[in-house]
């Protein structure tokens, strides 16, 4: 019986991006008792194809100057700020900006109206055709617990496992051209569907879920993963649809 050859498991880009992050604040999370070593596994360093750390991929432009302030205005306190991380991560592109974005709603109560329409902002970047993001001082400013970005770091494999055995860069006609700015129209939607105050709880992840998977379809360069989100919100949008109208018919028939 021959036995099934073992390498190194591949992980995700998202995963990758994220445990650089964290490998870099790490002096600082021990600091705050939240570096989760004995916890879980060993994180290894994080390098992209090259062999540079992805991390601290070089930043054109203006995130270039700002990220040596971000790390010495931050380096003692236990917050990390959303530009930060994107100047960190802004060779990922769109991809990590949309997952970031979307994860960073999930925890806490009253994030997901800023950071959904964060989303809209990004979208709408996308569907005029650029390729990589910009956000508003508003946003970039904005401070998050190192906490969260431990929590990401430790919760995002369990919940992406399974998709690293299935992603891979195919049919990436999907991510050009007027097909580029569809899936920025499809994020803007989902944005703004993440900004509404809606009072049922747990209801974000509806909007949640299908960015997430765009996002890393992005980042893998997966145009089938693009199509099944398509599907996906297709099916959201016929369900909505549906139940507006039987919402719409029962107030009816109550008032006649």
């Amino acid at each position: 019986m021959h036995e099934r050859p073992t390498g190194p498991r591949r992980r995700l880009k998202l995963l990758r991006i994220v445990a650089g992050l964290v490998r870099r604040r790490r002096p600082r999370l021990r600091a705050t008792g939240l570096s989760g070593e004995g916890r879980g596994p060993r994180t290894n360093d994080v390098s992209d194809s090259s062999g540079g750390d992805i991390a601290a991929a070089p930043v054109e432009g203006r995130g270039t100057r700002a990220a040596p302030r971000a790390n010495a205005d931050t380096a003692g306190e236990d917050h990390v700020t959303v530009g930060e991380l994107l100047d960190r991560s802004q060779h990922a592109g769109f991809g990590f900006l949309f997952a970031l974005l979307a994860v960073l709603s999930i925890p806490g109560m009253g994030l997901s109206t800023p950071f959904g329409l964060a989303l809209a902002i990004g979208g709408i970047q996308m569907m005029v055709g650029l390729r990589r993001p910009w956000m508003p001082g508003l946003i970039r400013r904005r401070r998050l617990p190192l906490r969260l970005l431990q929590w990401m770091h430790e919760t995002l494999p369990r919940w992406t496992r399974w998709l690293a055995r299935l992603v891979r860069p195919r049919l990436t006609f999907m991510l050009r051209g007027p097909l580029w700015s569809l899936c920025g129209l499809v994020v803007t939607l989902q944005g703004l569907g993440l900004a509404l105050p809606l009072p049922i709880p747990g209801s974000n992840l509806v909007f949640v879920i299908p960015v997430v998977l765009y996002a890393i379809a992005l980042l893998e360069d997966d145009g089938l993963l693009v199509v099944l989100c398509h599907a996906l919100v297709f099916g959201q949008v016929v369900l909505a649809v549906v139940t507006w109208d039987a919402i719409a018919q029962g107030v009816q028939a109550t008032f006649k």
